[in-house]
């Protein structure tokens, strides 16, 4: 019998590192043949070079039999670095090599994200299969973890690509969402599933037992779902919406659950947004509606009044084509770094503060933008996704066709139509795909965050509103 690891990496799995640095101790144990053994060296390699030559197993343990350690301070990888190999050999009282395992290719140290609530962030991880650009990997939970590091869902490729990149390091995407899922049991009459209360739920049965074996987190990232943000069927068959005060009161309950198992992991709260009735019907906004307000509100007053909360950004739609999820977590992924790099408790990026008429004619309009971070306004390039403004006067929507930056904080928008009435509402969505009447290209901050969708919590005012 040769030397073995009972515990060994497993391939694409990607450790996620000691949160603040870059490095991660790992325990290791297995058995061995020769009794003459008295110590297990270990050797890791990135790609063909040697990462850590041969070193002893920190707080080693070795038996006639079996033995124990770990590997000390393995540093994370860069983002576009190579994979991790790992050798492990005994050796005997006079240095001599005894046994030696070679071990399995491609696994990593980085950083790892969970998914949680609903399809939209649940298809981040299935639609439009794409290869990857560094090294990240997708995993999955059932009694363990089964990980993919070759292709994975547009929305999750675009996260990782991007978060990678700028923490540069590994990141391994937990896909713990489910479509159609409930917040609480009391909404699941689609049988779909729900987050709380314990012990039959995907918090219970998937999540956590996946963030234990884990070990931490960078984040939980929830994002909200269809159904839980329009109604849900209750179990005795009568169409509910949760109230304000369900809402925030389930999602407290359900995360001080997480934070009991990981103190300290932060929750990337990923609220969906509000959008109209009728606009839009293609792939990237199929199912478009109202939802429910004192839902929506529920999910910003968490965001905005409890520690280790924080409001990654939002999206107005659901359902979209995998571009438009390549958007939606791409902006996610800059918020979150934001947060990380800055020590944020709130980002999301710049949003709309108030706007004017700017001519006579009422054919233009101003729209003054509030900085979150940033200090100045460009054109996002290289995306090859759309933004749609739209202004709403006396009931009608009324759509833009042109638009200007002006200095680092306004925005000026020529309308399809000249305004009958006073500016009621000023609307910015983001997808792809557009027609004509849509503006091409979104505006960002120099951060590299794009505006945010609005409205966001109220209605915005004109000036004077």
């Amino acid at each position: 019998m040769a030397i073995t690891v009972t515990n060994q990496p497993a391939v694409a799995q990607i450790y996620q590192r000691e949160r603040g640095t870059r490095a991660l101790t790992i325990p290791l144990s297995g058995t061995h043949a020769n009794a003459t053994a008295v110590s297990v060296q270990y050797q890791i390699k990135e790609g063909a070079a040697t990462k850590q030559d041969w070193k002893t197993l920190g707080n080693q343990t070795v038996t006639a039999t079996s033995w124990s350690g770990s590997l000390i301070s393995v540093p994370c990888q860069r983002y576009l670095g190579d994979w991790y190999t790992l050798n492990i050999r005994t050796v005997n009282a006079a240095g001599t090599v005894l046994e030696t395992f070679t071990g399995v290719n491609d696994w990593a140290v980085g950083g790892a994200f969970a998914s949680s609530g609903q399809s939209l962030i649940a298809e981040w991880a299935t639609k439009d299969v794409l290869a990857r650009t560094g090294l990240s990997a997708t995993a999955t939970y059932a009694a363990g973890f089964t990980y993919s590091r070759s292709t994975a869902g547009r929305g999750a490729v675009a996260f990782a690509n991007q978060i990678g990149a700028l923490l540069d390091m590994p990141i391994l995407f937990f896909a713990a969402a489910v479509g159609g899922s409930a917040l609480h049991a009391k909404y699941d009459g689609t049988v779909s599933g729900y987050w709380w209360p314990l012990p039959s739920s995907y918090t219970s049965l998937v999540l956590l037992p996946g963030i234990q074996e884990l070990g931490d987190l960078e984040g939980v990232i929830w994002c909200q779902g269809e159904n839980d943000s329009f109604f849900m069927w209750s179990l005795n068959g009568n169409k509910e919406y949760y109230t304000y005060n369900e809402y925030d009161s389930y999602h407290q309950e359900w995360w001080k659950a997480i934070k009991a198992a990981v103190p300290n992991v932060p929750l990337y709260h990923y609220p969906i947004g509000r959008c109209e009735i009728g606009i839009v019907t293609n792939a990237n906004h199929g199912g478009v509606r109202h939802y429910e307000t004192g839902n929506r509100e529920g999910q910003y007053y968490i965001a905005d009044h409890y520690d280790i909360v924080h409001d990654g950004g939002n999206t107005d739609i659901y359902h979209l084509d995998g571009a438009g999820y390549e958007l939606l977590a791409g902006r996610c992924a800059a918020a979150i770094h934001d947060i990380i790099q800055n020590g944020r408790r709130l980002s999301g990026g710049p949003y709309i503060k108030e706007y004017r008429f700017a001519n006579a004619g009422r054919t233009k309009v101003d729209v003054v933008i509030q900085h979150v971070g940033g200090k100045s306004l460009a054109f996002q390039t290289g995306t090859g996704n759309g933004s749609c403004w739209l202004g709403f006067d006396a009931g009608v929507w009324n759509f833009v066709t042109g638009l200007e930056i002006l200095g680092n904080n306004i925005i000026r928008l020529t309308m399809l139509a000249a305004y009958t009435g006073d500016l009621v509402e000023m609307t910015y969505i983001h997808g792809t795909g557009q027609t004509t009447l849509w503006n091409d290209g979104c505006v960002e901050d120099d951060n590299g965050i794009p505006l945010r969708p609005a409205p966001r919590r109220t209605l915005i005012k004109p000036f004077g509103g």
